[in-house]
């Protein structure tokens, strides 16, 4: 079954009371006034075992070839829609990004775990976390992103070795259940201000290229690892132990790791990008980790948007050094499915 196409009308913004914004503020990236969507962004929707999920897709024109595609993963307690705010500076990147290199932008919508909505403007994802009340979804996402790549598949034309994933948050654990149930899938993955759960998880089918981004002030997800948003959304590994978990899958060498400062392009910022990359041993793939040291619960944005005050007592600081957009797209473009 084809996608249903249409045009999305953003819900006129409501009016909310400072404590209810704070909450909302509470989970990742938390809520945004309605505003009209870029050009460009085109909305529609598939049926997946009798649901209606919806997703945007960015430059669709008929008979249009695209190199690649990236599905972009939205963070818990977000939407589709609200990536591509104006304050948004860390994901509206992607439409300048995605312009320059001819991706196909796959922006897939989550669901209301508390309701069952899957239009709505407050989802979630199942991702790793067994816990329900970490507050996750209960949906079959995985099935879901797949079956969206093949439906556009059948209606616009990419490269099949060169599909990747993103995500912040709880996109970011999204991002790792993908890479680790559908390696078969996706050339490679890049993990913003996530870490793995703390209970088990499988261990991932085969190694994928990824880059994770975690910032030493996070407070909603803390880099050394414990209760995600204060003890509402379950609890995390560390940093450390997400970061030896992909390199031991992926079987990445600890010895021949390199690690360099990014310049320090924003003096003022109070964040620095320290980068160390991890090669594959033979058979493996490649693992990078950006630490966002002095960074909180944002991805870097080089113009930084206008995050406000309350925001930025909760989420913490955002690096500005460079754009977390274009460092994940300059990772994974050097992957092909097969090659890594």
């Amino acid at each position: 079954m084809g996608a249903n196409f249409e045009r999305f009308c953003p819900a006129r913004a409501k009016f909310v009371a400072f404590a209810a914004l704070l909450l909302c503020l509470l989970v990742p990236f938390g809520a945004t006034k309605a505003a009209p969507l870029p050009e460009g962004l085109r909305g529609g929707s598939i049926m997946i075992d009798g649901v209606r999920r919806h997703f945007l897709v960015y430059n669709v024109e008929p008979h249009k070839t695209f190199g690649a595609a990236v599905v972009l993963l939205h963070g818990g307690g977000q939407s589709m829609r609200k990536l591509f705010a104006p304050n948004r500076a860390g994901t509206r990147k992607w439409l300048e990004i995605a312009d320059r290199n001819n991706i196909l932008l796959i922006v897939p919508n989550g669901t209301n775990a508390k309701t069952g909505d899957t239009e709505g403007d407050r989802q979630a994802w199942n991702d790793l976390r067994r816990n329900r009340s970490a507050g996750n979804s209960t949906a079959d996402d995985v099935t879901f992103i797949n079956r969206l790549i093949d439906t556009l598949a059948t209606e616009v034309t990419f490269d099949p070795t060169k599909i990747y994933v993103t995500g912040a948050s709880n996109g970011g654990m999204m991002t790792f259940r993908l890479l680790i149930e559908r390696p078969d899938r996706f050339a490679a993955g890049v993990a913003f201000i996530a870490n793995l759960p703390k209970e088990d998880v499988e261990r991932a089918r085969t190694p994928t290229p990824l880059m994770l981004m975690n910032g030493t002030e996070d407070k909603l997800i803390l880099y050394d690892g414990g209760p995600v948003a204060g003890g509402r959304r379950g609890e995390t590994r560390s940093t450390a132990a997400t970061l030896n978990y992909w390199i031991d899958v992926n079987r990445a060498s600890r010895t021949s790791a390199t690690t360099r400062t990014l310049p320090d392009r924003d003096p003022d910022d109070g964040c620095r990008l320290i980068e160390t990359r991890y090669p594959a041993t033979d058979g493996g793939a490649d693992v990078a980790f950006i630490k966002m040291d002095g960074g909180g619960h944002t991805i870097p944005a080089t113009d930084g948007g206008n995050m406000g005050f309350v925001a930025h007592r909760v989420l913490g600081t955002q690096c500005r050094d460079a754009d977390g957009a274009a460092l994940a797209w300059e990772f994974m473009d050097r992957y092909k499915l097969g090659e890594n």
